[in-house]
């Protein structure tokens, strides 16, 4: 019977269906007020909503290419691996793509806690998860002394929930994958003796 790397393959799975999802939705999403302004954070598709108007940054937008090309690779490699993991070759198609997922999780995640604690330097303090009402300065306020607020709500969104199942199902296919080498290596003893008595 062939062995597969379970959770080698849900992982490769998961990675690719995020990916897809990752068009549709954002992974973190900060709404600023009603239609106010929208940021949609995603190492996936980055974009910023003002006043209805989307605009893309360059640089983020390179960086979101590059990443859904590591995906599509890390992906690929994983599924490749976990149906044929007991190949010579195997091992190396694992270390490869199980970090992937891991380290833009990570990235991912950080980016945001910087630009929460620069934003709170900046006296404009934002959620990463849940709600919070922003007070304008008054010198951006409508008219002298006039205090303006509004509402900021952030969330998780299912592409994040995802690459973090992802991520952990990438470390338990690397942990189990010993298991899988040793299988094949008990199951053929005789071979074992035969090679080294020639």
């Amino acid at each position: 019977m062939r062995e597969i790397n379970w959770f080698g393959l849900a992982a490769g799975i998961i990675m690719l269906v995020m990916l897809a999802a990752s068009f549709f939705l954002p992974w973190w999403q900060l709404t600023v007020g009603a239609g106010l302004m929208r940021i949609n954070a995603s190492p996936i598709a980055t974009t910023f909503d003002l006043l209805g108007e989307q605009f893309l940054i360059p640089i983020i937008f390179a960086i979101n290419i590059s990443t859904i090309l590591l995906f599509i690779v890390a992906g690929a490699l994983m599924l490749i691996y976990s149906l044929l993991p007991t190949k010579s070759y195997s091992k190396h198609l694992l270390s490869f793509s199980y970090k992937k997922p891991i380290y833009v999780l990570i990235s991912f995640i950080a980016v945001l806690l910087i630009m929460n604690a620069v934003a709170s330097f900046l006296g404009v303090n934002f959620p990463v998860m849940g709600s919070t009402t922003f007070n304008f300065p008054q010198q951006l306020a409508f008219g002298s002394g006039v205090e303006v607020s509004t509402s900021m709500t952030a969330e998780f969104m299912l592409p994040f929930w995802l690459a973090l199942a992802a991520a952990i199902l990438c470390v338990i296919a690397r942990l189990y994958h010993p298991r899988l080498t040793s299988k094949k290596t008990t199951a053929n003893p005789t071979s074992i003796v035969q090679s080294t008595s020639t």
